[in-house]
Protein backbone atom coordinates (compact mmCIF):
# COMPACT_ATOMS: atom_id res chain seq x y z
CA UNK A 1 0.00 0.00 0.00
CA UNK A 2 1.46 3.44 -0.98
CA UNK A 3 2.22 5.95 1.82
CA UNK A 4 -0.78 8.33 0.23
CA UNK A 5 -3.53 5.19 0.81
CA UNK A 6 -2.34 4.55 4.08
CA UNK A 7 -2.71 8.67 5.41
CA UNK A 8 -5.98 8.75 3.52
CA UNK A 9 -7.39 5.85 5.24
CA UNK A 10 -5.93 7.02 8.54
CA UNK A 11 -7.34 10.23 8.42
CA UNK A 12 -10.52 8.42 7.47
CA UNK A 13 -10.19 6.12 10.60
CA UNK A 14 -9.69 9.83 12.41
CA UNK A 15 -12.89 11.18 11.69
CA UNK A 16 -14.82 8.29 12.19
CA UNK A 17 -13.60 8.28 15.46
CA UNK A 18 -14.07 11.88 15.93
CA UNK A 19 -18.00 11.61 14.49
CA UNK A 20 -17.01 13.80 11.28
CA UNK A 21 -19.11 13.11 8.13
CA UNK A 22 -17.78 10.88 5.50
CA UNK A 23 -15.51 12.24 2.65
CA UNK A 24 -17.59 14.08 -0.51
CA UNK A 25 -17.25 12.37 -3.66
CA UNK A 26 -15.64 15.16 -4.94
CA UNK A 27 -12.76 14.49 -1.86
CA UNK A 28 -12.94 10.73 -3.18
CA UNK A 29 -12.06 11.93 -6.73
CA UNK A 30 -9.19 14.42 -5.77
CA UNK A 31 -8.18 10.77 -3.22
CA UNK A 32 -8.23 8.90 -5.95
CA UNK A 33 -5.96 11.54 -8.66
CA UNK A 34 -3.71 12.02 -5.61
CA UNK A 35 -3.44 8.56 -5.46
CA UNK A 36 -2.54 8.11 -8.93
CA UNK A 37 0.17 10.83 -9.38
CA UNK A 38 -2.16 12.53 -11.70
CA UNK A 39 -2.24 15.76 -8.72
CA UNK A 40 -0.01 16.80 -5.29
CA UNK A 41 -1.43 16.89 -2.38
CA UNK A 42 -0.85 20.95 -2.27
CA UNK A 43 -3.71 20.91 -5.39
CA UNK A 44 -5.55 18.72 -4.13
CA UNK A 45 -5.95 20.56 -0.58
CA UNK A 46 -6.67 23.55 -2.82
CA UNK A 47 -9.17 22.04 -5.07
CA UNK A 48 -10.95 20.68 -2.08
CA UNK A 49 -10.63 24.53 -0.41
CA UNK A 50 -12.09 25.90 -3.36
CA UNK A 51 -14.72 23.50 -3.62
CA UNK A 52 -16.19 24.54 -0.31
CA UNK A 53 -15.42 27.96 -0.49
CA UNK A 54 -17.86 28.16 -3.39
CA UNK A 55 -20.42 25.62 -2.11
CA UNK A 56 -20.61 27.48 0.80
CA UNK A 57 -20.99 31.30 -0.99
CA UNK A 58 -24.23 32.88 0.68
CA UNK A 59 -26.43 33.52 -2.42
CA UNK A 60 -26.83 36.34 -3.83
CA UNK A 61 -29.90 38.85 -2.33
CA UNK A 62 -29.77 41.57 -4.70
CA UNK A 63 -32.23 39.39 -6.99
Amino acid sequence: MSDAVEALARADRHCDLEGLPVASGFARGLDDRLVSGRISAEDAVQMLIAFHRERTKAPDSRG
